[in-house]
């Protein structure tokens, strides 16, 4: 097979490895398949020791089988990139063992799992997107990584929500960029109380259900002070005054993303007119913005806003050269007065359902993925029908990739955005059953 010969010719060489798995018309993996993949997971398994970055999409089971036997054997590990093909609502909780990954950067689970780093202090920890069991065990996964620059928190239905039983704050002086979503009352007052990040430009936060109370919002922004760039708060619940305080504390911001109900006719005043407390007014530096919902009334006052900015980017304040609003909102922003004029000289508006995620660069691995499947020409791509590509009988398959580096694929990554380095694959094993 393939994977035994790439294993034998590699040597002692540190292993770069992606592992995908598919069943087509299929909603979880019948029992012989989940043997075939295990069969493979167990060769590249006995090889833990000479991982260097890895990515799995395979069955749940398999996920299992990995975390299970990792142990303590990953001391090249790098990247680890974990994705759960077929979702189950197992009872028991996951754990992975990364107590001996001294040199991992980047760690990416999306699958609730608690992380045991041991007594070890991840000082080369850069990048954490792990879905959490619970508040409680997320938070000590990144109290072990005081040097991480990127933080993603992304609930799952399986994530237990719960108070915290003490609080207390840590201060995270290198992150730049976080992104805490779906969150409901007890995660989101438990995360922001907890934290202080003094040098957080990038904050994407969004809560599933509404608030009773957004007040740990407001007193993040206060402890922090953050030099925040990127700020998308969509909060059902939260105040509208709550909002713009918080925006007078971070006059940097270039891009805002938030619920259009805010721009009513008294609050559109403070983003026109200086405050007398503070002597501008709100966002001064706001180039960018997204507003997300229906009203007509405040789709006006937004058109306002931007005509204003417009025409008086002299008066202290930049002009916003972007928006982005629904669909149903479009047409009535466009014909407000002085926006078709300012078209004319250069701004832009966008109403593309998925601009968000490649604006802000989320979702790198889903990128990848994508352009994996699409690219990759030995491989089935999934928009096209069964029957014209595959035998009825052969519907299920997988493809374990394996390090060789392709100018092509790598170019296009590149080209996507996609930050970090995954080495690009060439070696591949079919298996028809």
């Amino acid at each position: 097979m393939a994977v035994d010969e790439y294993l034998t010719r590699s040597r002692s060489s540190p292993l770069d490895i992606s592992l995908f798995y598919m069943t087509l018309g299929a909603s979880a993996p019948p029992p012989y398949f989940v043997t075939k993949v295990n069969t493979i997971v167990q060769k590249v398994l006995a090889h833990s020791h000479r991982w260097r970055e890895v990515l799995f999409d395979i069955p749940a089971e398999s996920v299992q089988t990995v975390f299970s036997q990792l142990a303590s054997d990953v001391p090249r590990l790098t990247s680890m990139i974990v994705v759960e093909s077929s979702s189950v609502h197992r009872k028991h909780t996951l754990r992975i063992n990364l107590s001996s990954a001294h040199h991992l950067e980047r760690l990416y689970i999306f699958t609730p799992t608690d992380v045991n780093w041991g007594n070890t202090i991840m000082d080369r920890m850069r990048d954490i997107n792990v879905t959490p069991t619970s508040l409680s065990s997320f938070l000590q996964c990144i109290d072990k990584c005081p040097s991480v620059i990127s933080v993603e928190f992304c609930t799952d239905i399986r994530t237990l929500s719960v108070p915290l039983a003490k609080i207390y704050t840590r201060r995270l002086s290198s992150l730049v960029k976080c992104r805490l979503v779906d969150l409901d009352q007890d995660l989101f007052s438990g995360l922001l109380d907890s934290l202080h990040l003094p040098a957080l430009k990038q904050l994407d936060l969004s809560t599933k259900r509404r608030l009773r109370d957004s007040s740990s919002f407001v007193r993040f922004i206060n402890r922090s002070q953050p030099p925040l760039e990127i700020l998308s708060i969509i909060i059902c619940g939260m105040p509208t005054a709550d909002l713009l305080d918080c925006l007078h504390n971070i006059p940097r911001l270039t891009v805002l993303r938030t619920n259009i109900t805010h721009f009513s006719d008294v609050t559109i005043q403070r983003f026109l007119t200086p405050s007398s407390t503070h002597g501008r007014s709100l966002c001064p530096n706001l180039m960018s913005l997204w507003l997300i919902g229906g009203s007509e009334r405040a789709c006006q006052n937004a058109a306002e806003l931007v005509v204003h900015r417009w025409h008086n980017a002299s008066g202290g304040a930049d002009r916003i050269r972007h928006v982005w609003i629904s669909d149903s909102e479009k047409d009535s922003f466009l014909d407000c007065d002085g926006i078709t004029e300012c078209g004319e000289e250069g701004f832009e508006i966008s109403s593309k359902d998925d601009s968000w995620t490649e604006y802000c660069g989320s979702f790198e691995i889903a990128v990848f993925i994508y352009l994996f499947f699409n690219f990759n020409p030995c491989y089935y791509r999934a928009d096209r029908s069964v029957e014209k590509y595959l035998n009825p009988i052969y519907r299920d398959r997988i493809a374990i990739t394996t390090t060789m580096y392709s100018t092509m694929m790598t170019r296009t990554l590149q080209d996507s955005g996609i930050r970090f380095p995954i080495s690009l694959l060439a070696v591949y094993e079919y298996l028809f059953f």
